[in-house]
């Protein structure tokens, strides 16, 4: 299963990547990476954040964990047929925990953006009724 977002960051090949890590059993998990090799910019406070959780996620995992927020994610069978989500929060950290906790295999992967330029936003909108 790959898993990709929609906010155009990454293109729709860029999921054949993650396909033949997955079909080549390399690992059960994939990210995809997209700080690696590029200037990304990111507001401050989101930058921060994601550093302290990929840190966090590193030292819980033992793994190395670049981008544990990634927008293009794959999961093999293996995996499919036993993940679990144990709580509310973040269901990319979800997934790095519970995999971890299953001594399932994990790699991550170079994607670059689709627009090196591209600055993310977040928005919210206020519906009253």
């Amino acid at each position: 299963v790959i898993k990709i977002d929609a906010d155009l960051q990454h293109e729709a090949k860029d999921m054949l990547k993650l396909m033949k890590l997955l079909e080549t059993d390399q690992a059960d998990l994939v990210y995809g990476n997209r700080f690696q090799g590029i200037e990304y910019k990111m507001p401050l406070i989101r930058l921060i954040g994601n550093k302290v959780f990929n840190k966090l996620m590193s030292i819980i995992t033992g793994w190395n964990v670049k981008d544990g927020q990634p927008g293009l994610f794959g999961l093999n069978r293996q995996y499919l047929s036993c993940f679990n989500f144990n709580g509310d929060y973040n269901y990319t950290q979800q997934l790095l925990l519970d995999a971890s906790h299953k001594k399932m295999r994990f790699l991550q992967t170079l994607l670059p953006l689709e627009r090196e330029d591209m600055v993310t936003r977040l928005s919210i909108l206020h519906i009253h009724l």
